[in-house]
């Protein structure tokens, strides 16, 4: 039987992201995220084997990049225009998903941390893509005000 690995409700993931970025955030099911135009965000196990994947748009990842450190909303929209995840909004997105990490952990659950974020998903370890493909979970429209939204689809191993 495979390993359950835990997955946060929406109201978790905002709750955690409004403290993160000091904004109001809307979390709310929605469409899956284009897996050939996605910025990936691996957690792994504590053997280092990919547990989840969030498969973000581009727009989730400058918007939440640029709202951790403050950075110009207009930045951000012109690298989503442009489909550029510039390396300011990478690092600071990277930040963003290992501080979430923790909402994909509790009592009780396998423990996962950030393994980490790709651009490519020629770039990802081995098991990162097919979880991506054939794991379950939600897919999310996440709202950050004052920013914009975005898109993420979750999956973790099936039950």
């Amino acid at each position: 039987m495979p390993t359950t690995y835990r997955i946060p409700s929406r109201t978790e993931l905002a709750t955690h992201l409004e403290h993160l970025v000091g904004r109001s955030v809307r979390v709310q099911e929605d469409r899956r995220v284009d897996l050939d135009r996605a910025v990936f965000v691996v957690y792994v196990d504590d053997d280092g084997r990919p547990a989840t994947v969030c498969a973000c748009d581009v727009d989730l990842a400058c918007y939440s990049g640029a709202a951790l450190s403050m950075i110009p909303a207009s930045v951000a929209r012109e690298s989503v225009l442009s489909l550029c995840l510039t390396d300011s909004l990478r690092e600071n997105f990277t930040e963003v998903a290992n501080i979430l990490a923790g909402v994909f952990n509790g009592a009780g659950m396998p423990h996962v941390r950030l393994g980490g974020v790709y651009v490519r998903a020629a770039d990802l370890p081995e098991g990162a893509r097919e979880l991506a493909e054939t794991g379950e979970g939600p897919d999310l429209e996440v709202a950050i005000e004052g920013y914009g939204t975005g898109h993420v689809s979750i999956r973790t191993t099936p039950r």
